[in-house]
């Protein structure tokens, strides 16, 4: 049997691993899956990116209450009147980056899109024999490389398309 190389974990066993089961996370680029990999994401994740956008606007408007209403004696839950505040009105965000970060977390599958277009598998009920990534993601895996590093990688009919084209590796169940 001819053995693989499976690259240097630059994190030395210490970053981008599932401390429970030792599965490294997995890293794949968006556009190796079809084009409704996309259409998935977007109806069924949470946009990051505006949840990080609402929760800054909701931190300034509790500042703001804050300040203005320091001079007096007021008591109040200034976290539930920026809330109050904030389901009154309606916010028309736009994402200004050529990605949206997005987290998937459903049916045992977690991962998040990246906002240089890839996919960061954190948790999965699948894993690959990869080899590592670069220093850029130290102790995950590539998931469209050969090795023998346990990694987590998305369901392979998840690659499935009109063309026929099938997942870069081959997927095993976590028992």
């Amino acid at each position: 049997m001819a053995q693989v190389y499976s690259g240097i974990d630059y994190s030395h066993g210490l970053a981008n691993k599932d401390i429970e089961t030792g599965i490294a996370y997995g890293v794949i680029y968006a556009n190796s899956l079809p084009s409704w990999f996309w259409e998935t994401v977007e109806s069924e994740a949470e946009d990051v990116d505006y949840r990080d956008a609402i929760s800054a606007i909701k931190d300034e408007v509790e500042g703001a209450l804050k300040a203005t209403l320091s001079d007096y004696s007021v008591t109040a839950d200034y976290e539930e009147l920026a809330q109050t505040v904030l389901d009154s009105i309606d916010i028309e965000y736009e994402n200004t980056g050529d990605f949206v970060r997005y987290r998937y977390d459903k049916n045992g599958l977690t991962f998040d899109t990246t906002s240089d277009g890839s996919i960061f598998v954190i948790k999965s009920p699948y894993y690959a024999l990869c080899s590592y990534c670069s220093p850029c993601a130290p102790g995950a895996g590539c998931l469209e490389s050969e090795g023998s590093v346990k990694t987590y990688c998305l369901p392979t009919d998840w690659f499935n398309d009109s063309e026929g084209n099938a997942a870069p590796y081959i997927a095993h169940e976590v028992t």
